[in-house]
């Protein structure tokens, strides 16, 4: 071999090294692409998340395809800003960029080497991939309902409150799909639109996040959670008309809590009117809720009884929403001769609480939600709704069942419906 042939391989094989592992010429940059491996796999950047691995990214396919506006992000502020809008899976790409996702999808393009992941530069076309660690992990909640509807950014799971809409503008009707309340809440101009509880549609132009991040969001499924809602920005250009959008519905009554138009041998009325103005310190102090209004209705004796008995007061006056079947006593006065009594007794408060439980439902579901089929409690107990031929509702279970003698009584903390008869599980 040559002089000449020697130092021609020798030439090749430097240059071979420097490009693998000196010099990265991509997009025009320069990029240091020799990492120390220990540095690859650290953890230390971020605070409550396990790290997955470095892995390949493309610009026009992107793995994680919700972006976080403005960089750099530190690992750190990324993780906090993908939390906050409700997504499980980050990364941190190039020069501090950021990705999030609800899918596991972000090995998509195959793993690669040498990220920086706590450094300056990342590396092009790689990226660091994280998933949150902490019991309120959000759900996936699948952004993309449907092919229209996957162009929407979207913006996360938020916390909602009944009587005070961070969204204020409701589309009419329920079980609505994502899709239905997009083109609805662009039809009236707004910027933003939210899949709340079972299909409920909201739109607005600010202000969704006013009460916070919330986790666990179904956002394309049956029932998104209670007091929380998916929130997308749409097309609409944040001008609204200045005429009330035929799509859309205010609500406000100073209708007494429980009144009754139904013909009953004994009418329901309440003994006190105490119905909270919105806005007013009955609404903030948790007054009126469940629990008071059947106190003061003076018709849900027996049922108030047993719920002390069974220690699900507290749960009954939480923040809610619920929605709860409520037996009148003539209700308990049908059950058999001393079933009450031995219900009451201690050693059977584990059978009274299933039995209460499966009276409440989570969630405010009101009448008009109630279409027929099933219903899941919070004894884990489903029973059957039955919208029957004059309009009326009953509840079944296990061969007992339950006729709704008035419905949507209203409370601070959800819904109840006085039903006539006690719902016994298996």
């Amino acid at each position: 071999m040559n002089i000449l042939t020697i130092l021609l391989l020798s030439a090749t094989a430097a240059i071979s090294h420097a490009n693998e592992n000196t010099l990265n010429l991509r997009g025009g940059d320069i990029q240091n692409n020799f990492i120390p491996e220990e540095r690859e796999l650290s953890d230390t950047c971020v605070s409550r998340s396990a790290y997955l691995g470095c892995y390949e990214n493309r610009n026009q396919n992107r793995a994680l395809p919700h972006e976080i506006e403005g960089r750099p992000h530190t690992a750190r502020e990324c993780e906090e800003a993908c939390a906050n809008k409700g997504f499980l899976y980050f990364a941190r790409e190039w020069r501090g960029q950021c990705f999030c996702s609800n899918t596991d999808d972000y090995n998509k393009h195959g793993t690669a080497t040498n990220c920086d992941c706590c450094g300056t530069n990342v590396g092009a076309n790689k990226m660091c991939v994280y998933k949150l660690q902490t019991a309120e992990a959000p759900y996936p909640a699948a952004p993309g309902c449907t092919d229209r509807f996957n162009a929407a950014p979207y913006m996360g799971c938020y916390v909602d409150r009944n009587r005070r809409r961070a969204l204020p503008h409701e589309v009419h009707g329920r079980g609505h799909s994502a899709e239905d309340c997009h083109v609805e809440c662009n039809k009236a101009g707004y910027k933003y639109f939210a899949r709340q509880w079972r299909g409920q549609c909201f739109c607005g132009n600010h202000d969704y996040d006013k009460y916070g991040p919330a986790s666990n969001c179904n956002c394309c499924g049956r029932s998104v959670g209670a007091n929380k809602m998916c929130v997308w920005e749409g097309d609409g250009a944040g001008t609204p008309p200045t005429e009330a959008a035929t799509t859309t519905t205010t609500t406000t009554t100073d209708a007494p809590l429980i009144t009754t138009t139904a013909t009953t041998d004994a009418p329901i009325t309440a003994t006190q009117s105490t119905e909270a103005t919105p806005g007013s310190q009955e609404e903030e102090d948790g007054s009126n809720t469940i629990v008071d209004v059947a106190v003061a209705a003076g018709v849900f004796n027996t049922l108030v009884e047993a719920v002390k008995a069974a220690g699900l007061v507290d749960a009954l006056t939480a923040e809610g929403p619920l929605t709860v079947l409520a037996p009148t006593d003539d209700a308990f006065a049908k059950l058999p001769n001393g079933t009450v009594d031995e219900l009451l007794l201690p050693e059977n408060i584990d059978k009274l609480t299933n039995i209460l439980l499966t009276h409440v439902i989570d969630g405010a579901v009101n009448s008009t939600m109630l279409t027929g089929g099933a219903e899941e409690t919070l004894s884990g107990n489903t029973i059957e709704a039955v919208v029957n031929d004059d309009g009326s509702i009953s509840f079944n279970i296990n061969g007992s069942n339950a006729n709704v003698i008035l419905a949507d009584v209203d409370a601070s903390n959800g819904i109840i419906h006085a039903i006539d008869g006690v719902l016994l599980p298996p």
